[in-house]
């Protein structure tokens, strides 16, 4: 028998999906209720099993773990190989979930890692027992909960520094580009291409978009944003930002925090900068 819910009711679970660990007295405030009706419709809501449980989402990167996703094409997988793949997957302790997929890539999984070597080792050990049917994959390093506090330049460097320490350094080489695009923006892209000009260093402006580019000129990023030469993608407050690379000789290295930046010393053979 479906259980019926008043408007009151979703309200208060719409509250609770966003923060859980909200107080009675602050989800009141936001539905319209007093804080003793909000717990007492709260407690009949466990009680008739519309919620299950309650359970941390945590931040891993603060236990000093970054969050990896793969995507992997697959070819010659019978049945039973596939499900001895997934299996594997399944039982390893560094893989936080697998999914199918439909479209270019055919399995998607995410998996955390102190560093790349831990990574590495993850993703050898795959490849070690599946190589052979695993035709493409690519791999995306998800920081989450991460804000740009400053950016400064050493030589061609671009160097970004982030929230909690964390630092990332970039060379855009001869064929790296960066792409701001506005939220506002953002969206028409979904529906109707970019159809628009990017200048490199300025704005480019037309009936679908607004956006910026510094770098390298790459003329799929005029039509498509995302496209295959977009490596790191930045989900910023106002808009995205993107780091495409068409012959991929610039790069993007991630510090997990400005002890091991310095330590790597990576200027030590540069002089001084000009005035």
């Amino acid at each position: 028998m479906a259980i019926k819910l008043d408007i009151k009711d979703r309200k208060i679970l719409y509250q609770l999906d966003i923060n859980s660990r909200q107080s009675n007295s602050e989800i009141a405030k936001k539905v319209g209720l007093s804080k003793q009706v909000v717990g007492f419709r709260i407690k009949r809501l466990i009680e008739e099993n519309i919620i299950f449980s309650f359970y941390p989402v945590i931040d891993i990167s603060k236990l000093g773990f970054t969050n990896h996703k793969a995507f992997l094409k697959l070819q010659n997988l019978d049945r039973e190989k596939e499900k001895q793949f997934i299996e594997f997957l399944v039982k390893n302790l560094n893989v936080l979930w697998i999914a199918s997929c439909d479209g270019e890539f055919d399995l998607a999984f995410g998996t955390w890692a102190k560093d790349i070597a831990f990574l590495d080792n993850t993703l050898s050990e795959l490849n070690k027992k599946f190589g052979e049917y695993i035709a493409e994959r690519q791999i995306a390093t998800i920081i989450k909960g991460e804000y740009f506090i400053a950016i400064e330049r050493r030589a061609k460097n671009l160097i970004f520094k982030l929230s909690h320490k964390k630092v990332l350094l970039v060379h855009l080489k001869m064929s790296g580009q960066f792409v701001y695009l506005p939220s506002h923006k953002a969206t028409a892209r979904q529906s109707k291409p970019l159809k628009t000009k990017v200048v490199s260093g300025g704005p480019a402006r037309n009936a679908y978009s607004i956006a910026v580019a510094g770098g390298h000129p790459i003329e799929l990023s005029e039509t498509e944003l995302p496209n295959k030469h977009t490596h790191v993608t930045f989900e910023l407050e106002k808009g995205t930002l993107y780091y495409n690379d068409t012959r991929m000789f610039g790069y993007l290295l991630y510090y997990k925090n400005t002890k091991s930046f310095e330590f790597e010393n990576h200027f030590k053979l540069l002089g001084l900068e000009p005035l």
